[in-house]
């Protein structure tokens, strides 16, 4: 009687009384963002030699095969060949932010892989980033440095992806726009709120690298300054509707937000 059972969407909740035979009562507890944007923030683009031009893509992340960093830097590849075809210095960089000893052997593949497409200078991985409500770590920036640096965040996840796809959640309440496959709660965490990206369609079964439809409204996208402006902001005013924790000040939304 002591025991709350919390999950963070309707479908683990169904499944989670079902395995208990329904002996249990199990709530869901949306994950909150902070969507005051309040506090100061450094541009760590300069750190990275990355010009103010380029495309600076965040991926905030653990480096695990289920997350699927070798689909973004597929992608950098991919966009970076567009921007030569159409005569165009500007480039597109990947920000990792996690842990590289957590799975090295995971790390390795994908500094492998990006020294197979010729990609290395444009993959920066810079090592776990705290939150600045946490306290100071080893690392000078923060998560929300690396936000305010970027274009563009991404969360192009595996489709058994079980949990709640913070960095979205994170992109929209700091006005970025987001890319993001269509893992299995997607539609259900953000996809039914009528948040607008481009989404990689993916199923249990056709789970591998962007396609070129894909790669192609992910260019369009980064190449029209304005439309992402315009595309952020809507996200931003639905993600107040239904991103945001009424129930506590919203200085302290992070402690409504539930990490897998």
């Amino acid at each position: 009687p002591y025991i709350r059972y919390v999950t963070l969407n309707q479908e683990l909740k169904e499944r989670l009384e079902e395995w208990c035979n329904y002996t249990i009562e199990v709530q869901v507890k949306k994950n909150t963002y902070d969507f005051t944007g309040t506090g100061n923030c450094s541009n760590i683009r300069h750190s990275l030699n990355i010009g103010g031009d380029d495309i600076l893509i965040a991926r905030t992340t653990r480096l695990i095969p289920q997350k699927r960093l070798d689909r973004d830097i597929y992608l950098v590849w991919r966009l970076n060949q567009l921007f030569q075809q159409n005569n165009s210095a500007r480039r597109v960089h990947l920000v990792v932010a996690g842990d590289m000893n957590e799975a090295p052997s995971c790390y390795q593949q994908l500094v492998n892989l990006s020294t197979q497409l010729q990609v290395e200078s444009f993959i920066h991985f810079i090592g776990w980033l705290q939150h600045n409500y946490m306290p100071p770590g080893y690392n000078t920036y923060t998560i929300e440095d690396l936000y305010y640096s970027c274009d563009l965040v991404s969360f192009l996840t595996s489709w058994d992806y079980d949990s709640y796809g913070n960095p979205v959640g994170e992109a929209i309440s700091h006005r970025r726009c987001y890319i993001s496959t269509r893992y299995e709660y997607y539609d259900e965490v953000y996809g039914q709120y009528g948040f607008e990206a481009p989404i990689m369609n993916i199923t249990a079964e056709h789970d591998g690298y962007p396609d070129d439809a894909f790669i192609s409204s992910v260019f369009k996208l980064i190449t029209n300054k304005s439309l992402m402006k315009e595309i952020a902001y809507r996200n931003f005013l639905i993600g107040k509707k239904v991103l945001i924790d009424n129930n506590s000040d919203s200085d302290s939304n992070h402690s409504g937000r539930l990490y897998a």
